[in-house]
């Protein structure tokens, strides 16, 4: 079992990795090299995968990279992954829990951080909107079967909303209700990349329990396990993947 300091750590180098996300098309391959090979050490220890062939040059960069750091700690390389990230963005912990996820390199259209109110007259709520608000009563009664995997202007499915939002008893419902859990929203994340986000342990094992690949992998290349920000949750997915 980690120490308390120790979990701490995780979660932060976890959290740098989700915003290096954001802006790894804005870094140079230096920078880059430097994060991928800290971020494999951090989470795989030393590098023990065969070196890739001639002609598949940018695997043997960041084969090297790894490779360079071999027997440096976890612990150690996670603190180098978020001091390089600190370097690169001193205020990427504000950035990251205040800025919009929509269109980035992360893929996630919402987050945990930022939860608009709606304002909009009962009468004119969507079934997103009932959704987005934990109105089970609501989204019940307006639901029809032909709108269960249906995407909103964001791309995202009820499913996805209810996992942005951790309403379990959403979630499920609309699981038994025949919703396809691996159903990707225009980043091809899954509901399953959302609740890993944003650290719903519960909503996760829901997921899983039904069905969730979590081998799926975004745009971005990144599984859910990639983009859970919580030590939990990473070590349950590890088993999985």
């Amino acid at each position: 079992m980690l120490e308390q300091s120790e979990s701490d750590l995780l979660e932060r180098f976890l959290f740098a990795a989700n915003y290096v996300r954001t802006i790894h098309n804005k870094l140079g391959s230096d920078d880059l090299l430097y994060l991928y090979s800290r971020y494999k050490q951090a989470l795989d220890g030393n590098c023990s995968t065969p070196r890739p062939g001639f002609f598949d040059f940018q695997g043997k960069q960041k084969w090297d990279a790894w490779k360079a750091i071999e027997n440096k700690s976890k612990e150690e390389s996670m603190l180098e992954y978020i001091s390089k990230v600190s370097d690169i963005d001193q205020n990427w912990e504000d950035n990251l829990k205040t800025g919009s996820k929509a269109k980035t390199g992360l893929g996630l259209g919402v987050s945990k951080f930022v939860h608009q109110e709606n304002d909009l007259n009962e009468n004119n709520k969507s079934i997103f909107d009932f959704c987005q608000e934990g109105n089970l009563e609501k989204l019940n009664e307006m639901l029809k079967p032909s709108q269960i995997d249906d995407k909103d202007e964001n791309g995202m499915s009820l499913l996805h909303w209810s996992c942005d939002r951790g309403n379990i008893e959403i979630v499920k419902y609309l699981l038994e209700k025949g919703a396809n859990i691996n159903l990707q929203d225009d980043e091809l994340q899954t509901a399953l990349h959302y609740a890993a986000f944003c650290n719903y342990i519960e909503v996760v094992k829901v997921l899983i329990e039904h069905g969730a690949d979590c081998n799926i992998e975004d745009s971005s290349k990144c599984t859910a396990k990639n983009v859970a920000t919580s030590k939990e949750i990473v070590e349950i997915l590890s088993t999985l993947s």
